[in-house]
């Protein structure tokens, strides 16, 4: 099944209109902006992400909402929106269209304050507490602050592992130390001590999942949550965004005229939030505290950096031709295929790939598609 027979985007966008929205991956969306830009659509709808940076050639800008989420619009936010109309070199003036009154309001508020949570002593989360100065906290708070750091070994976790990962309570963060520090859970990772870089070694031995599973038993996520991401990491690690698909499709897809478009959004959602998200959030608190609990068995973990492997997660690219052609909007399947078949460039900086890619360029054109080759010319003379 051709999946973009069914799919509302192309629908719309064959029909010349365009939709602007945070959970299309980047290449989307630059592709929908650039066919605006030139005159393919006529109009465009965006969600609040046009508040973003986004530029376009548009002359009027109709403002639909008085929300942002579930949020009321504030002043700065509306303001910003309006400043998207009209373009320099493009258009003398720009027009604003209001189809609620309740806009006006919203614009002729005062929005110069500064909003300050002030404590006193309202309740707050222990994560906060923990990050929070003594002296800055009062009442039950501060009589919390001092309980819990009287509890804290501040040699075995020093401030400077705990702040890496300061989203985390510190309570947590010195249970999964003790936990890694336990023979057996520190044996399982072991491989990675000296080898941090090597990606397919951490994606065949599926390290990711062993690293789930040890976040698990000491309750930073729960079993439901992990076997969710154990597989989307699995499918999206080996068979990138169609396998993330296709496992969607097997599993949702009843009516494709009704469920196309929530499968698309679905599998964006995933990629979005737990691929490039929640993954190196929890690699990052992993890397922390390994790195600790090998400190204190003795091993020598100043080589101890998964930020290739976290980056690799965060972007789905492993060189820094790929970091490169990400920043510009190319899709990630083709440039995972790219680095597939151009394996020199994993040890090439970006001036050197760009030459590379230059000189090889006709080979790229057996792999990739005529739209991908288009993008890629325009990224490399760029």
């Amino acid at each position: 099944m051709n999946t973009s027979d069914y799919w509302s985007l192309i629908q719309i966008l064959s029909a010349g209109y365009g939709v602007h929205h945070g959970k299309f991956p980047k290449y989307i969306q630059k592709e929908v902006l650039r066919m605006f830009d030139a005159g393919d659509i006529d109009y465009l709808f965006c969600t609040s992400t046009i508040i973003e940076g986004v530029n376009t050639n548009a002359k009027n800008v109709i403002i639909i909402n008085s929300s942002v989420g579930g949020n009321l619009m504030t002043p700065f936010a509306l303001k910003n929106i309006k400043g998207r109309a009209g373009r320099y070199y493009h258009h003398f003036i720009g027009r604003v269209f209001y189809v609620d009154k309740k806009q006006r309001e919203i614009e002729e508020q005062e929005d110069l304050m500064l909003n300050f949570s002030l404590y006193d002593d309202i309740s707050i989360l222990n994560v906060d507490i923990d990050n929070a100065v003594t002296d800055d906290l009062a009442g039950s708070n501060k009589a919390i602050k001092l309980v819990r750091e009287s509890k804290f070994d501040k040699i075995k976790l020093p401030d400077k592992v705990f702040i890496k990962n300061r989203l985390y309570p510190r309570d947590l963060q010195e249970k999964y130390l003790d936990h890694l520090l336990k023979e057996y859970n520190f044996a399982l990772f072991k491989g990675l001590i000296g080898n941090t870089h090597n990606i397919n070694y951490f994606l065949q031995n599926r390290m990711m999942n062993t690293i789930l599973d040890s976040v698990t038993q000491i309750g930073v996520i729960d079993d439901r949550v992990k076997n969710l991401y154990h597989a989307v990491v699995s499918k999206y690690s080996i068979e990138k965004f169609r396998g993330l698909l296709e496992y969607q499709l097997e599993n949702g897809l009843k009516e494709p005229e009704k469920d196309i478009d929530k499968i698309y959004l679905k599998v964006f959602d995933q990629i979005k939030n737990i691929i490039e998200y929640e993954v190196p959030k929890l690699l990052c608190l992993f890397e922390a505290i390994y790195q600790q609990a090998g400190r204190i068995k003795g091993y020598n973990m100043d080589d101890f950096n998964l930020s290739a492997i976290i980056r690799f997660f965060e972007l789905g690219v492993t060189t820094a031709f790929g970091i490169y052609l990400v920043e510009f909007g190319y899709p990630i399947d083709a440039i995972r295929l790219i680095e597939e078949k151009f394996y020199a460039l994993s040890t090439m900086d970006l001036n050197d790939s760009l030459k590379f890619i230059r000189n090889n360029i006709s080979y790229a054109r057996s792999f990739l598609d005529e739209y991908e080759m288009e993008l890629l010319y325009h990224a490399i003379e760029g």
